[in-house]
């Protein structure tokens, strides 16, 4: 891919998304803010081997938290303490907590994702087999699986309670 291409590609990349935080379409990290709903709570995660960049963890059977990230939003790095932080806390009780890059290229988060500082596996969603069924298109955008595989909560990973996590754990 051409240098003109890949920055073509990246500036349209921040500006949609520039522009759905501006008119209110995207999520944001306040937690009193509302992010767009998907759906999702109810439905099953798709049954997809993701390429992981950095760890690894099998998502089958385990309680987890998969956070949607790209390397260019400045939301996305912002709530990685937060989920840092959860992550510290349960990944002894079994809670898997993953980040999922959106629709970039390998190379793009293979160089930019160490740089957020996830202490959680960072994984490369190939081809929008995990996004894609999912039509997650925003980020950062979390969902909560419990452990048969069910999403119970999606939002924006800062406005996520402890007590959802508590039941997923039971």
């Amino acid at each position: 891919m051409s240098r003109f291409k890949v920055g073509e590609r990246l500036f349209m990349k921040y500006l949609s998304t520039l522009l759905a935080l501006l008119f209110g379409l995207g999520a944001s990290v306040s937690a009193k803010d509302e992010a767009p709903s998907f759906d999702l709570v109810g439905k099953q995660i798709p049954a997809v081997k993701l390429h992981f960049v950095k760890g690894s963890v099998d998502l089958t059977g385990k309680p987890a938290i998969v956070e949607f990230w790209t390397t260019f939003c400045g939301p996305c790095k912002a709530v990685v303490p937060h989920l840092n932080e959860l992550y510290a806390k349960y990944k002894d009780r079994g809670l898997a907590v993953v980040g999922v890059s959106l629709d970039e290229d390998l190379e793009d988060v293979e160089k930019y994702g160490p740089k957020f500082g996830m202490e959680y596996p960072m994984a490369f969603d190939e081809g929008k087999k995990f996004s894609g069924p999912l039509k997650v298109d925003i980020s950062p955008y979390a969902i909560v699986v419990n452990k048969a595989g069910k999403i119970v909560w999606e939002g924006v990973s800062s406005a996520l309670q402890q007590d959802v996590l508590e039941q997923i754990l039971k």
